[in-house]
């Protein structure tokens, strides 16, 4: 009877395990046939067909998911990304849906991601590959263009989080080139707008490595950090982004400015004025160092940087803006102390004049970097010349500017 019994247990254990190694794959076979059913009725805007035939898939996938039989099947994995990533849309589509509103929680989405990145990395025969590629190459195309258009209406919170959806979809496949970093960029700009300063030095961080203005991407991780308060991590980083990327000048502005901001102002002269003796004919090197010593109220070393700036990169506007703003700035003051004088002061005269002398010096500037630029985005710089022509008793022009001013939105 012992014996009998003992046969009977290992019979039964030969069946279940028999019997579960048939039906761990049929699960895997249930969830795929579940999944095309809920892409159908998707198809069809039958919502509610959609939703059980995804909620099956579901715990179909689970049950193959946990059976050391399946656990490290290929299909499973591929399935149970798309099952997990459609919990997350239905969630989304159905925000209302009591039974559904679990599955809009990040984890779920991240579990379909995590899915598809085992697949991808286990599928040395690129069985799904092909397949998981498109579909993430999709959604994330799908996650920047929306991302370019809530940047655009300022809903900073709502772009970065479709950015860094984004960055996420290429970590599944691997791909770290131009769309990545372009993307990393953008979440990153997001970051620094909503004041996320980690973020945005992860971010810009990933830009860099990603070769996407690597030069740029570094100077923003930079800034980052000064906004974290990581003053030294700060200028240490900025420092060793100039040994990486010598001579850009991106860079070398920004390592003057954290100077700047860090009262090493001797050394931001420094750094710009390095930069000079290597390259002297490189304007924007010129321009960076009169922007420096414009911050240190030398205005006469500032102007003569800008006017080198103007001589060798005459097709950059920045100089010639600066120069417009700089003279702009001086007349005002002029004629801020000229007003502030009693009636008939001998003095208000003499501050006019310079006042207006100033008006005369900034004008060319500003007109020159309009010719450059344009009108578009440049309503403040066509307001100013509008004042400044119409101190200097220029009707003719300072109503031509005007109306240049009211055409731009």
């Amino acid at each position: 009877m012992k014996t009998q019994f003992f046969k009977v247990l290992f019979s039964f254990a030969v069946l279940s395990t028999s019997f579960t190694s048939f039906a761990q794959p049929k699960n895997v076979q249930n969830a795929a046939m579940d999944y095309n059913s809920y892409e159908k009725a998707l198809a069809n805007a039958n919502n509610s067909g959609a939703k059980r035939a995804i909620l099956a898939a579901k715990i179909s996938i689970d049950e193959a998911f946990n059976n050391p039989t399946t656990a490290q099947d290929l299909k499973m994995f591929f399935y149970r990304g798309k099952i997990y990533m459609g919990l997350a849309v239905m969630a989304m589509m159905m925000s209302d849906d009591e039974e559904l509103k679990p599955y809009s929680e990040p984890a779920i989405a991240q579990t379909g991601l995590d899915a598809w990145k085992s697949c991808f990395d286990m599928d040395t025969k690129g069985k799904y590959r092909d397949d998981i590629k498109m579909q993430i190459m999709m959604i994330a195309m799908q996650g920047n263009s929306m991302g370019g258009k809530m940047f655009g209406d300022k809903k900073y919170e709502e772009a970065f989080s479709l950015y860094s959806g984004s960055v996420k979809m290429y970590d599944v496949i691997s791909k770290m080139d131009q769309d990545y970093g372009a993307a990393a960029f953008n979440a990153g700009l997001c970051a620094d707008r909503i004041s996320k300063f980690d973020e945005a030095f992860k971010y810009f961080s990933l830009a860099e490595k990603a070769g996407f203005e690597p030069a740029g991407s570094a100077a923003k991780a930079a800034n980052a950090l000064y906004a974290q308060g990581k003053t030294n991590e700060a200028m240490d980083f900025v420092i060793e982004a100039s040994k990486k990327y010598p001579g850009d000048g991106t860079l070398i502005v920004t390592m003057a400015d954290l100077a700047l901001k860090t009262g090493k102002d001797d050394l931001a002269i420094a750094s710009l004025k390095l930069a000079i003796d290597k390259d002297p004919k490189n304007g924007v090197y010129h321009w960076a160092v009169g922007t420096v010593y414009q911050r240190l109220g030398k205005e006469e070393d500032a102007i003569k940087s800008y006017l080198t700036a103007t001589e060798l990169s005459p097709k950059d506007e920045r100089a010639f803006l600066n120069l417009g703003i700089l003279h702009f700035n001086k007349a005002a003051d002029f004629m801020s102390q000229a007003n502030s004088l009693k009636l008939n002061d001998p003095q208000f005269a003499t501050l006019e004049k310079q006042a207006l002398a100033e008006f005369e010096k900034s004008a060319p500037y500003f007109e020159q970097s309009l010719l450059i630029t344009g009108d578009a985005g440049n309503k403040e710089i066509l307001n100013n010349l509008f004042t400044i022509y119409r101190k200097l008793g220029n009707s003719e022009k300072s109503m031509e500017f005007k109306k240049r001013a009211d055409a731009v939105k």
